[in-house]
C-alpha cells in the first residue's frame, strides 16, 4: 500500500504543477510540461543513485526512491513557513522510505542528499561569480567613458 501511495505522490507532483499553471494563467503552455517533468525525473533519479551509492539497493526500487523524493520535495515546497522546507522534506523522505529502507539508511540518504544539493548550489554560485568577475566594473567604465565623450 505504501508503494502505491509513494508512486502516486510522485506522479501527483506533475499533475499539481499542471493545475498550478491552469489556475495561474488559465492556459498552460505545452512548452512548460517537458522541462518540469524532466527536472523532477532527474532529481528523483539523482536521489535514487545517491541512495544506491550509500547502500546496496536493488534497481527495482529506483522508481519508488525517485517518486518518494519528488513527493517529499513537493511537501517541503508546500511548507511555506519553513525556509526551503528544511527538515520537512527529510522527515517525509524517512517516513515514505521507512518500509523499504532501514531507518539509518533512509536518514543518511535524506540528510546527505540535502547537503549534496547545498554543495552543488554553492559550486554553481561560485562558478557564476568567477565567470562574471569584472563584467559589472567593465560596464560601468564603458558607461563613464561614453559620458565623458
Amino acid at each position: 500500500m505504501r508503494v502505491v501511495v509513494v508512486i502516486g505522490l510522485g506522479v501527483g507532483t506533475a499533475w499539481c504543477c499542471g493545475v498550478f499553471f491552469f489556475l495561474m494563467i488559465r492556459r498552460p503552455p505545452r512548452s512548460t510540461l517537458f522541462p518540469y517533468t524532466t527536472l523532477f525525473r532527474s532529481l528523483g533519479l539523482g536521489f535514487a543513485l545517491f541512495v544506491r551509492g550509500l547502500a546496496p539497493v536493488p534497481w527495482s526500487l529506483f522508481p519508488l526512491l525517485a517518486a518518494a523524493y519528488v513527493g517529499a520535495w513537493l511537501i517541503g515546497y508546500l511548507a511555506v513557513l519553513v525556509p526551503t522546507g528544511i527538515g520537512v522534506r527529510e522527515g517525509m523522505l524517512v517516513l515514505l522510505l521507512g518500509g523499504q529502507l532501514a531507518f539509518g539508511v533512509a536518514t543518511a540518504a535524506a540528510l546527505g542528499y540535502r547537503l549534496w544539493l547545498g554543495l552543488r548550489d554553492l559550486l554553481a554560485a561560485g562558478l557564476g561569480v568567477w565567470l562574471g568577475r569584472g563584467t559589472a566594473a567593465d560596464w560601468r567604465a564603458a558607461r563613464l567613458l561614453k559620458e565623458d565623450q
